[in-house]
């Protein structure tokens, strides 16, 4: 099982290795890391690879050391997919959805899977809970859109999104 795990790490020598030790102990997989020091000196995705149980475990470890937090300066990072058409201008009404909403991104990732689809993974800082179970309803209308860390965060989105997500992901 895949997760992102989006950490809020000290800024001292060895924050990295506390993680990596934590993770590789549950036999977790680091599969990809990103760390931009200009937006957030302290916040570290991390994705991983590992059972689901271990990662609950990793969840539970990394919140008792103080590297995942409920609430991040008071403001929330809610990391989303989008899943796109892979054609030019594509990501364009997600991105100025995001600024009609003030969000800042704090992490960015797309990779081509194919020749029709594009998958882009997008953090948000959220500072209104109301305000993102919006956005997300509206980013539901352009695309087909998954919240990735909706347990990090132990908030509890609106039941319709989901429903709307799982029906996406049957038909």
């Amino acid at each position: 099982m895949n997760n992102t795990f989006i950490t809020k790490m000290p800024n001292h020598i060895g924050a990295f290795l506390k993680a990596s030790k934590c993770l590789s102990d549950l036999d977790i997989n680091i599969t990809r890391v990103s760390y931009n020091k200009s937006v957030d000196s302290h916040l570290l995705f991390i994705d991983v690879e590992g059972s689901p149980e271990n990662l609950e475990k990793a969840t539970h470890e990394l919140m008792s050391i103080g590297y995942i937090q409920h609430d991040l300066d008071h403001r929330d990072v809610v990391l989303l997919e989008f899943k796109l058409k892979d054609i030019p201008g594509a990501v364009t009404p997600i991105l100025e959805l995001i600024s009609d909403f003030n969000f800042n991104i704090t992490y960015i990732s797309s990779q081509q899977t194919d020749k029709e689809i594009q998958f882009f993974k997008m953090g948000l800082v959220v500072e209104n809970q109301e305000n993102i179970n919006t956005f997300i309803k509206k980013a539901s209308e352009l695309c087909s859109i998954k919240v990735i860390n909706s347990d990090y965060a132990n908030k509890i989105y609106d039941n319709s999104f989901f429903y709307n997500n799982f029906v996406n992901q049957i038909s």
